[in-house]
């Protein structure tokens, strides 16, 4: 009879985790991300000018699962450092005023990105994400750009909820420049990085 007992709430048990794990539709984390980054100004479509270097980025993230499994709508707010270098030619520098030298300096982007993503879980601890994102600037002259963003990694969550991942982001943004002289101009910012998150599922 006790084991009988034992057995029964041992079931239970497991049927109370399983059902737990599946009831699991919300999340809530945070991440950092960070990587190589290039950019492409309006009219030096080569980038010979500019170069980016590396950008940086921390973010809280809101998850919810549209379906029982697998897909998964996330947003949240992300802040983000991008340095880059560029070049800078000076002219009459020498004392016969006819030298030109080309100094390298260094600079930054600082924005702001809301993102609205889609995650589609699959094989268990495997997913991919993709979505798209409006930034604000809040360096330079062009403020908003729209954005786009792809990775492909893995999560592992533990019996109480907690949730580690790991991917691999490519994110492509555009900014369609505000000066009249420039309404066709198009600024290009791609970054490649790794992407770490923490959170919670509940």
């Amino acid at each position: 009879m006790t084991n009988f007992f034992l057995i029964t709430l041992s079931v239970l048990a497991i049927n109370a985790s399983v059902y737990a794990q599946k009831e699991r539709k919300y999340f809530l984390g945070s991440h950092f991300s960070f990587g190589k980054s290039e950019y492409y100004p309006y009219g030096n479509s080569g980038g010979s000018n500019y170069k980016g270097r590396s950008y940086h980025t921390i973010g809280i993230d809101f998850g919810y699962k549209v379906s029982a499994d697998a897909v998964e709508f996330y947003t949240g707010l992300f802040a983000t450092n991008v340095a880059l270098s560029y070049n800078s030619v000076l002219h009459g520098w020498s004392e016969s005023g006819n030298g030109t030298r080309t100094t390298v300096n260094d600079g930054n982007f600082r924005i702001f990105s809301v993102p609205v993503h889609f995650k589609y879980h699959f094989l268990k601890y495997l997913f991919a994400d993709f979505g798209v994102s409006a930034n604000l600037n809040i360096t330079g002259e062009d403020k908003l750009l729209f954005g786009a963003e792809a990775g492909i990694g893995a999560e592992y969550v533990s019996s109480s909820g907690m949730s580690l991942s790991i991917a691999h982001q490519m994110q492509f943004n555009i900014n369609v420049m505000q000066e009249p002289r420039y309404s066709s101009g198009i600024d290009k910012l791609i970054r490649s990085g790794i992407k770490i998150g923490l959170g919670y599922r509940f």
